[in-house]
């Protein structure tokens, strides 16, 4: 039986934005009513005059049902919208957000859940530093993925030095034109970090609904609805510190031109977006610069291997599979297959685990060893098996070549002992 394993990580994020979306149900409630209304939701968004949710997104609960059916969707519909008086300056959300990073992370949990890819790092004090003077951001083994490393990284820079950012786990997405990486608090491996919050999310209902029925005239004088608030309230409080909502541990997010491997970045003030010229920074500058180091480093440590040890160029690997075997063999079409669906969204096999060693070999760091990871497209060639028999006899069956993980190779097909697209 296939062994399983589940991403704690993943489903604390997921909890952490849940949250962020109940508590705000009180400050809309207290905004509705007057009773508190100094984060006033700004118009037309959800966002509040200090940028944080000040009522909760449209249809949140739907977000991890899309994550369980493992269904494709535009995470935009899980971000706060743009508030009206913005939109002819910002035409992007995700950098409308600024520093209140859990916000974003629907559009990480999204970029995760297509790919399902995981990349664990042992020793990874070994990642070489590199700065972005050596671009090896395009070289990272998957396109997007979860990185585990082995042991705590802890980020510091010299203007704060007593403010630190601990973690062992990253989410990283790469495109054309960004690498984007959010960092996850270690108190996110923690499996009883969030205690179910249905009670807490039902008082918060109560306060809304007390709140929308007073505005419309059916609920009462000002007076029953203050009470009611008040002893709300005193519950709602201790919920909210027994299902650890007051918690510091936030995810922080980057994002990195692919070329220059400069840092953009939201500006608070301003509210547009500026970029940071890493070209001649120095360790210590910022956080930001000091996780470029080791993203850059991993990026090195792949591209330094010999050509075919990635296991994600099918081409290498069908040509190595097939060399000087099949020569008169037909074309096998290949077509995409469904990928069986695992009970949790948060759950993969523990065989897809990339696993990725490192090592110190002759004065260099170099990855010495991969295990695990998605299997490559290959044939898998006829071959006899012996099967024990009821009696205790045994018979030998003929097995037939396969091509193995069909779906990676979409409409392409294997032809002699190259790839062809037909």
């Amino acid at each position: 039986m296939k062994k399983i394993i589940r991403i704690t990580e993943l489903e604390n994020l997921l909890k952490r934005w849940e949250l962020e979306n109940i508590a705000s149900k009180l400050f809309f409630a207290d905004y509705l009513t007057g009773l508190k209304s100094e984060r006033p939701p700004l118009t037309g968004s959800e966002i509040d005059s200090k940028k944080f949710l000040g009522r909760p997104i449209k249809n949140y609960k739907d977000l991890r049902d899309k994550l369980s059916k493992n269904q494709e969707f535009n995470f935009y519909n899980f971000l706060p919208r743009i508030p009206k008086n913005y939109r002819d300056s910002v035409n992007e959300s995700m950098w409308f957000l600024h520093f209140n990073y859990i916000l974003k992370a629907p559009a990480f949990l999204s970029v995760w859940n297509s790919s399902k890819k995981v990349c664990f790092i042992k020793n990874n004090d070994l990642i070489p530093r590199i700065g972005p003077q050596n671009n090896y951001l395009k070289y990272l083994p998957y396109s997007s993925f979860l990185l585990k490393l082995d042991q705590e990284v802890i980020l510091k820079m010299d203007k704060a030095p007593d403010l630190e950012i601990c973690f062992k786990s990253l989410i990283i997405s790469s495109s054309e034109q960004l690498v984007s990486v959010m960092v996850l608090p270690l108190k996110y491996e923690d499996n009883d970090m969030y205690p179910d919050y249905s009670s807490l999310d039902k008082l918060m209902n109560t306060a809304l609904n007390n709140a929308d029925r007073f505005v419309k005239g059916t609920y009462g004088n000002i007076n029953k609805l203050r009470k009611e608030r008040d002893t709300l309230g005193d519950q709602i409080v201790a919920l909210a510190d027994k299902c650890n909502i007051f918690n510091d541990a936030m995810p922080y997010t980057f994002h990195y031109h692919v070329e220059s491997g400069n840092l953009l970045s939201d500006h608070p003030e301003i509210d547009r977006l500026w970029e940071i010229d890493y070209s001649e920074a120095k360790p210590g500058v910022d956080y930001g610069y000091n996780l470029l180091l080791i993203i850059n480093g991993i990026g090195k440590l792949f591209f330094d291997l010999p050509a075919g040890e990635s296991s994600d160029n099918p081409e290498i690997f069908l040509a190595k599979e097939l060399k000087n075997k099949n020569k008169n063999r037909d074309v096998i079409n290949v077509s995409s297959t469904e990928k069986e669906v695992l009970p949790q969204w948060n759950e993969i096999y523990f065989g897809e685990i990339k696993k990725v060693e490192i090592e110190k070999v002759a004065d260099q760091i170099k990855i010495v060893r991969i295990t695990g990871g998605e299997k490559s497209p290959h044939l898998r060639r006829a071959h006899k098996r012996s099967l024990k028999n009821p009696d205790g006899s045994r018979r030998i069956i003929w097995i037939k070549s396969t091509t193995i993980r069909k779906d990676k190779l979409g409409e392409q097909s294997i032809k002699g002992s190259s790839l062809g697209i037909e």
